[in-house]
């Protein structure tokens, strides 16, 4: 069943009076575009995907980068450790 704002305003004016009818619609219709203002601020537009997309990127390099630093790193630690051990 739908009802529309001015339906419920008359329907509720008939009860309630016509100021607390018309207290009450307004907060309904403040409630409901609040509602939908936080539901849309949920979704990602096409740019804020691009600077997702980018972002992840730049973390993938950077991770790479330190990956092939630290093996590297471990690499020369254990050359070293088993050039002081063989040299005795």
């Amino acid at each position: 069943m739908t009802i529309t704002i001015t339906q419920l305003y008359r329907s509720l004016s008939k009860k309630l009076g016509e100021e607390t009818a018309e207290d009450l619609t307004t907060y309904v219709q403040e409630s409901i575009k609040e509602e939908l203002n936080q539901r849309t601020d949920i979704f990602m537009t096409k740019e804020d995907k691009v600077d997702l997309i980018d972002k992840i990127r730049e973390t993938e390099i950077t991770c790479i980068k330190w990956f092939i630093i630290a093996g590297m790193s471990q690499t020369a630690i254990i050359l070293g450790f088993l050039y002081f051990m063989l040299r005795k």
